[in-house]
């Protein structure tokens, strides 16, 4: 066998090794792996620290019903927006006044206080008295009234009722249900596989039942690898997950920071319907099926090893043998087309 022969074999022999080995190797945890994930869940942990401080519900309610009462006293005539005087309580105003009211004093409040409200949104009422004031119009914007009068109603009668049950709920989507903080939170398990995701079956799987958790399997750090301790944004080591986790140890002390940072991605306003959906749609487009193991798991959140062959080993806290530093939600709270999260349960009753 001639030299050029051997260098040859020994370079192919090299070659295949080499080759082999970029195959099999595996990538841990990158900085900004589950930096949109954050940011998607942050969306809601912003909205139910907002609500936790409770008199919103009420305030929302006040507000709408006193825009479509002021919008109706723009349609109903001169003469019925003249009688109500906003200087006078019901027992001073004048007679003729409270007849062409309806002489009735049950309304009287409300539309005192709707009147009040003409100033702050001419240009939105303006968008429709510039329209010909038809009856037909003024029929619907009545029946509009009718509605508004039972939710100003509502609304006062709230005010006037302490409610810990809302901000609570908002507090359940946080930290879980009964839970006013993270004090004396635990994990359950040490294993973070089994905290975050269905292993072992899933009866210590926390993926789902409070932001809280949801946090601290996609952000914290591993221990093992410094890299997981950036997988939701470059930057967050120095401060937000410099102290990994450790389960059912430093709960507390590893997930506040998390929460805590959210407030710099911004606001998604107060708690409404409209807010909450969409909040809950953008986290939506976050959690998929998980293909990349021979296992094929569904509902995870967060970055899972791409290696392929292995069974899931859960979300472990590092994309690193078929693990991942993620959540898996359980199958039972999408089932028939329907979302049962818990936490997002809570927040929508808030609604």
């Amino acid at each position: 066998m001639t030299n050029a022969k051997r260098a040859f074999i020994r370079f192919k022999t090299l070659f295949l090794l080499t080759a082999a080995n970029l195959f099999t190797a595996e990538a841990n945890t990158a900085a900004g792996d589950n930096t949109a994930q954050y940011k998607a869940i942050c969306m809601l942990v912003n909205l139910a620290t907002k609500c936790t401080k409770g008199g919103q519900e009420a305030t929302t309610k006040t507000d709408t019903a006193l825009v479509v009462g002021a919008l109706n006293i723009s349609l109903a005539g001169s003469d019925f927006q003249q009688a109500i005087d906003t200087e006078k309580e019901w027992a001073t105003l004048p007679q003729a006044n409270k007849n062409k009211l309806g002489g009735s004093e049950e309304d009287w409040q409300f539309w005192k206080e709707s009147k009040k409200q003409l100033k702050h949104h001419q240009t939105w009422i303006k968008t429709f008295t510039a329209q010909p004031n038809t009856a037909a119009q003024r029929l619907a914007t009545a029946e509009m009234a009718k509605r508004a009068k039972k939710l100003y109603a509502q609304a006062q009668t709230a005010e006037q009722t302490p409610a810990p049950t809302a901000a609570q709920l908002c507090k359940d989507s946080l930290y879980g249900h009964g839970a006013a903080n993270s004090d004396g939170l635990k994990a359950g398990h040490s294993a973070r596989e089994n905290v975050c995701s269905e292993q072992a079956g899933g009866p210590n799987n926390k993926a789902g039942t409070a932001l809280f958790w949801d946090l601290l399997c996609l952000c914290a750090g591993d221990g093992q690898q410094e890299t997981t301790k950036k997988a939701c944004g470059k930057g967050l080591e120095g401060s937000e997950t410099r102290t990994a986790w450790a389960p059912d140890g430093n709960d507390k002390e590893a997930g506040d920071p998390l929460i805590e940072h959210c407030a710099k991605f911004g606001g998604a306003g107060h708690l409404t319907d409209v807010t909450l959906k969409s909040a809950w749609a953008a986290l939506q487009t976050q959690i998929k099926a998980e293909s990349s193991t021979n296992a094929g798991k569904a509902l995870v959140l967060g970055v899972v090893d791409s290696t392929v062959g292995g069974g899931f080993a859960g979300c472990t806290g590092n994309k690193v043998t078929n693990g991942g530093q993620c959540v898996q939600y359980k199958p039972k709270h999408f089932a028939n087309g329907e979302t049962t999260i818990p936490m997002a349960i809570s927040t929508a009753m808030r609604c």
